[in-house]
């Protein structure tokens, strides 16, 4: 699905960009380099985990992004698009954070708090 997701927005954005002849970086940016180096190092559930937190910083940009054309833009095609993209992203972000819930333990924890204010003290 994130796979899915993810190369359809960009193929729209290519698109979009290709008509307003604005170039399409074709690597990494710095940034983001040196989060992919960083997660080259790591494995299993220290992989999983500092993954998952990357995802959730990046969506969580993404969105503050879209929400910023979606208000302020001044290209509607690119108003249009960001307002098609937000749904997925948020959608995205949210299963990022369930997952690093999970990862963490703190689905856990929650879980236990709430049982323990149900059963009283």
């Amino acid at each position: 699905m994130m796979v899915r997701d993810h190369s359809d927005a960009n193929g729209k954005l290519k698109d979009l960009a290709a008509a307003a002849k604005i170039p399409i970086p074709d690597q990494l940016d710095a940034e983001h380099a040196i989060v992919r180096d960083r997660l080259q190092k790591l494995d299993g559930d220290a992989f999983d985990t500092a993954y998952v937190k990357t995802q959730i910083v990046d969506h969580q940009k993404t969105a503050q992004l879209l929400a910023w054309e979606i208000s302020m833009g001044e290209d509607a095609d690119m108003q249009r698009l960001a307002a098609a993209l937000l749904p997925n992203v948020l959608d995205h972000l949210r299963m990022a954070q369930e997952l690093n819930a999970l990862l963490t333990g703190a689905a856990l924890r929650m879980q236990s708090s709430q049982t323990a204010t149900k059963d009283g003290p």
